[in-house]
């Protein structure tokens, strides 16, 4: 069997669509790596089925917990994401490795037309990225009363820009245009102007300005004056949805947020207007994608402010912001490669 699939590994999320899967996963980029006798005593007797909840691997000897299964021995794990590089990277592998089990749940042996999103500092690896991913892997996944193994082929790996993918979202007409796009990332915010599919290759236009780190580390700032020994999680779930959990209460931050969200939009405008001032004639459409604009908050003041920019020209935001790269790349695929489900269209 041979699919087309496309998968963005971000701090948050791994989100990934395939032939199979058209409708998409996303589960949270939690990756630990379990000893031998902890995998196999106490935790695989609690892995009834193989799905977004429930993965428990073993590649080379070691074991790993993937997503929302790393709970069961760490109830507040770190996100995992490789920053300065994934090329050779066994953590991210593992991580593409079990999206497309989950993409293909049904088949132990199949190959792969695989789109990779990367952020736009790895963008000199994608050459090396796309060679080190056309191999053949085996990889285990272990439940409760069984051990499968999985044996899958990349027979064409296409890595991309995130900020780049989502051009593959709109029309034809549009495309054609001179498009900003921006992506607004957990590291960094990636920022590219396309014109007909073709990236302006201009250095200095290939834009890396600060992610919503940048509202980690002021919401930390102003909460850890009243609430001590605030992790990731607790920071994560206040800018996800406005409020987090401290002993038992739920504390609201909608204030606190509104002021961070508003300073980060500041930072992002002033860098904005700095690199592409002489540019904004040219724009036809701003389009913005990433998880932060789930935060109808942070999607209100940012569009209205990238608005005002770009002299009130169109300020697109996707539907579902989160999928917006990896629909993009599944849109390339579909466009590019034949699989056993799609017949290439260029």
């Amino acid at each position: 069997m041979l699919i087309n699939m496309a998968i963005d590994t971000g701090y948050g999320y791994i989100c990934g669509k395939s032939s199979v899967k058209p409708e998409g996963i996303i589960f949270p980029n939690y990756i630990e790596k379990v000893y031998e006798q902890q995998a196999l005593e106490d935790i695989r007797p609690n892995i009834e089925t193989i799905d977004i909840d429930n993965m428990l691997v073993r590649f080379k000897d070691d074991y790993y917990l993937v997503g929302k299964s790393v709970f069961l021995v760490n109830l507040k794990p770190q996100r995992n994401i490789e920053i300065n590089g994934r090329v050779g990277s066994k953590i991210h592998l593992i991580q593409l490795l079990t999206s497309m089990i989950l993409l293909n749940p049904n088949s132990n042996n199949f190959k792969v037309h695989l789109v990779v999103g990367l952020p736009n500092v790895l963008r000199k690896d994608m050459a090396k990225c796309e060679e080190w991913l056309k191999d053949k892997f085996e990889i285990e996944v272990i439940t409760k009363n069984d051990i499968t193994k999985y044996e899958i082929e990349v027979v064409n790996c296409t890595c991309m820009p995130q900020a780049y993918a989502p051009i593959y979202t709109i029309n034809e007409e549009q495309r054609k245009q001179t498009i900003m796009s921006i992506d607004i990332g957990h590291n960094t915010t990636d920022i590219l102007l396309i014109n007909n599919l073709k990236t302006i290759a201009d250095e200095k236009l290939i834009a890396k300005l600060r992610g919503v780190e940048f509202c980690y580390q002021e919401l930390a700032g102003i909460l850890d004056k009243r609430y001590r020994n605030l992790d990731i999680v607790d920071l994560q779930n206040a800018i996800e949805y406005g409020k987090f959990s401290y002993y038992g209460d739920m504390i609201d931050v909608t204030k606190e947020l509104k002021y961070v969200f508003t300073k980060f939009t500041d930072y992002l405008i002033n860098e904005i207007n700095t690199i592409y001032d002489s540019y904004f004639s040219k724009i036809f459409a701003v389009y913005v994608n990433g998880g932060i604009l789930n935060n109808n908050m942070f999607r209100t003041i940012f569009a209205q402010e990238v608005k005002r920019l770009n002299n009130n020209k169109p300020v697109a935001t996707y539907t579902n912001p989160q999928l917006a790269i990896v629909d993009g790349m599944f849109e390339y695929a579909k466009r590019y490669f034949k699989d056993d489900f799609n017949q290439r269209r260029e």
